[in-house]
């Protein structure tokens, strides 16, 4: 990946979305705040190159999109167990390889968008490039990921400014930190019927249902 013709990054990916994956990664690591920084950008697939000029400086911080939450009404046990389901039954790539990871983003309307990826960290920059991309509010939105959730995918949460990220997989220590610490909600182990809220359990609302596990 070359930046107004200076190497920035080498990564392994899928190959396709490749565009959002560099917006995202771009954005993550500080070199562009938002999509209209990126003046032309150039994809060779099967060279494997991506070049992207950019306007203004490289190297500024990028603008963290978190937003202060109050609580979404939609966010509620059911929801969480039923999207988590059906983003489990779209995981046609993961059924067939055993070498896939996904991310997603949904509201209370459904899903808007979905990711896979072979890295699990190019999955969740692709949604932040897609995010960007569209000027998505992600303030409102619950991020679902399909494995562990380390720190690196808690940092790109809090990078997007969602409301929460659920997973079926297990956060680390560092993740659950970061989550409190940014005032997101992290719900792990969400499978059969259950799930765990490691961070922020006051932000699921009070629609509560029986049958929950809490775990801090």
């Amino acid at each position: 990946m070359f930046v107004n013709s200076r190497q920035v990054d080498t990564l392994t990916c899928s190959p396709w979305s490749v565009e959002e994956l560099t917006y995202g990664r771009l954005y993550f690591d500080g070199i562009i705040n938002q999509a209209s920084d990126v003046t032309d950008i150039r994809i060779d697939v099967d060279a494997g190159l991506v070049d992207v000029l950019i306007s203004g400086m490289m190297g500024a911080a990028p603008d963290s999109l978190l937003r202060e939450h109050s609580v979404l009404s939609y966010v509620t046990p059911r929801w969480i167990i039923d999207n988590m389901a059906r983003f489990e039954a779209n995981s046609g790539l993961f059924r067939r390889t055993g070498g896939m990871h996904g991310a997603a983003i949904a509201d209370a309307g459904g899903f808007l968008a979905r990711f896979d990826d072979v890295g699990r960290h190019n999955a969740m920059d692709k949604l932040v490039g897609w995010c960007l991309k569209n000027r998505v509010d992600a303030s409102d939105k619950v991020v679902l990921f399909s494995g562990r959730v380390p720190w690196g995918i808690i940092d790109r949460v809090v990078k997007l400014g969602a409301y929460a990220i659920v997973s079926p997989g297990a956060p680390t220590d560092m993740s659950i930190k970061a989550a409190d610490q940014n005032q997101i909600m992290l719900v792990g182990f969400a499978k059969n019927g259950e799930f765990n809220i490691y961070a922020h359990e006051e932000l699921l609302s009070d629609g509560a249902e029986e049958g929950r596990r809490l775990v801090y």
